[in-house]
């Protein structure tokens, strides 16, 4: 009886974070959601307030002629935009062919110090009273400035997390259809929380925030964008997430380079996790904490043990009981081929398919062991912060 009592529990845990979380969201935004103040983008730049854009880059040579065209191309005022590069320990000529090309700001640290670093240097610098962080390696949509900045007429707003999207490829191998539905689905969360509260966090990709309220970044943190996003909360303020401003990144190469990457952001969410337990506080931080234990703390630390541990809870069931026509070993069967395709899509993940979701299965089931392995490496010590880059498809 412990047993199964323990396997329904579990399981309603799995099914809650994935599905049930995101339900309660959608209803509440029908019935409960709060009237805010409309925002609307200026129509003239007159109107339009100084931005500093933050591009923190590390060995980023290859795209650098992409970004500064990007740039160019956006619909903000360009005598608007202070635009600041930190190349950070870089060593490829970037420097000095930022330095020479542009008439942009340009800093350097000679020794490469990590992202979060890079950002403390270059927040110094600022000296307008909104500032944009944004990826070398990212393309942003044209209004995307005009979109963040128009978020800020809600002074409880203290952050604007763009909406990071991943550039359809050319071959639609496992890791390129996991992350792409992936992120559909996290985006669609995001909103909701937006909508009804705040955002959880910003993507790194492009974050705008009010520049008095950042905080200086601890030199060990790994992920700097979930660490500006909670000191935005604790000092009263909301995160918007807006998916009309949106920065375009390329795919993982393969399945190793995304590891890598969910394994770094497990990690980092350990950290905030071990760090900052106040956040769990409902009576300090109210609905936020309900999200945040909701979409982050389950889904970092507790649903990829569960993840691995429900199938082998249902076979001892079923061990001690026998296979019958019931509920157990019909859920053994949907999990037996789950992981079947799973076990397939590992084996067909640099294969070429147009049916992208049977890559669903593989992409949860390494996510989930990324994040395992990502909290263990951070219980162990065994991190660094500074980021070696994913390698993105060309």
């Amino acid at each position: 009886m412990i047993l199964k009592i323990t396997f329904w529990v579990l399981l309603a845990i799995i099914a809650y974070t994935y599905l049930g979380y995101t339900l309660v969201l959608f209803i509440a935004n029908l019935f409960i959601r709060p009237r805010r103040k409309k925002t609307a983008i200026p129509e003239t730049g007159e109107e339009l307030p100084d931005i500093s854009l933050i591009i923190p880059a590390y060995n980023e040579m290859n795209v650098i002629d992409r970004k500064i065209k990007n740039i160019n191309s956006l619909e903000y005022p360009a005598n608007k935009i202070d635009v600041i590069w930190l190349t950070d320990g870089s060593d490829d000529g970037s420097y000095e062919y930022l330095k020479e090309k542009t008439n942009h700001k340009v800093l350097h640290q000679t020794q490469r110090l990590g992202k979060s670093q890079a950002v403390n240097k270059a927040m110094k610098e600022v000296s307008t009273d909104l500032a944009i962080l944004t990826d070398a390696n990212t393309i942003l949509n044209t209004e995307s400035l005009n979109h963040i900045v128009a978020e800020f007429s809600d002074s409880k707003t203290g952050c604007v997390s763009g909406e990071k999207r991943i550039m359809p490829a050319l071959t639609g191998n496992a890791v390129c259809a996991g992350e792409g539905i992936y992120w559909r689905y996290e985006s669609f969360i995001k909103k909701l929380e937006s909508d009804l509260n705040t955002a959880i966090g910003g993507a790194g990709e492009l974050l705008g925030l009010r520049s008095n309220l950042f905080r200086e970044i601890p030199a060990d943190i790994i992920n700097d964008d979930f660490y500006i996003s909670v000191m935005i909360i604790k000092q009263g303020y909301r995160i918007s997430y807006c998916p009309g401003a949106f920065a375009l990144e390329k795919p993982s190469l393969n399945t190793k380079e995304e590891k890598k990457r969910k394994v770094r952001i497990a990690s980092g969410g350990m950290q905030i996790f071990i760090r900052h337990p106040d956040l769990l506080n409902i009576f300090k931080y109210g609905f936020y904490s309900f999200q945040y234990f909701s979409h982050k703390v389950l889904r970092w630390t507790i649903v990829p043990a569960l993840f691995f541990a429900i199938p082998v809870i249902n076979l001892l069931i079923i061990v001690n009981n026998g296979i019958g026509n019931d509920w157990y070993s019909a859920i053994l069967f949907i999990q037996a081929l789950f992981f079947l395709l799973a076990i397939l899509g590992a084996f067909i993940r640099s294969s070429s398919i147009s049916f992208k979701t049977l890559f669903l299965p593989y992409y949860l089931t390494l996510m989930n062991i990324s994040n395992l392995k990502g909290a263990w490496q951070y219980i162990r010590g065994n991190y660094d912060t500074k980021w070696e880059k994913s390698d993105r498809m060309i």
